[in-house]
């Protein structure tokens, strides 16, 4: 409603769909929304472990990676083939900063936490800054296979979205 003397008010871009949330639960929600994506995201892969049924083997070979960075080697796979080397086939950095974890828990079920982590941070920065720039609350899409293209999304976001500004 416009008053005599001041300016007509404009329609913004929260006026027209849903009310947008405000106060501390507005600001924690996408990072409840990352935590809740991380659970999910770590317990999936986590079950399909124990039961036996990774429907790859995408982690057996990063994992031969992971552990051989680990020991300060290089990224032998024998799946793949008798000493076959990754770093002519599907070189990937953040493999590289995962092997300090992996070293300190030299399992499998180590790269698929790490991946619900990386991945749930991603989730609470892109639901964070959709947030900010739309008012409204981005979802999140969950899989249960370590890759390294997925190890790769937090990086990647957050420099896009250091370079937005």
């Amino acid at each position: 409603m416009t008053t005599l003397g001041s300016p007509p008010r404009t329609a913004e871009p929260s006026d027209a769909g849903a009310p947008t949330p405000s106060g501390p639960a507005a600001r924690l929600l996408p990072w409840a929304v990352a935590i809740l994506t991380g659970v999910l995201g770590a317990a999936v892969p986590l079950a399909r472990y124990r039961r036996w049924s990774t429907p790859s083997w995408d982690n057996a070979i990063f994992e031969q990676a992971v552990q051989g960075y680990s020991r300060l080697g290089a990224p032998i796979s024998d799946i793949k083939g008798p000493g076959y080397n990754l770093l002519g086939d599907h070189f990937s950095p953040i493999l590289v900063t995962l092997a300090p974890f992996y070293r300190v828990f030299p399992d499998p079920r180590t790269l698929m936490v790490a991946q619900a982590v990386l991945v749930a941070i991603a989730v609470g920065v892109v639901a964070r800054a959709g947030a900010a720039h739309l008012g409204a609350w981005p979802g999140a899409a969950i899989r249960s296979e370590e890759h390294t293209s997925e190890l790769q999304s937090p990086m990647y976001l957050v420099c896009r979205l250091l370079l937005e500004k």
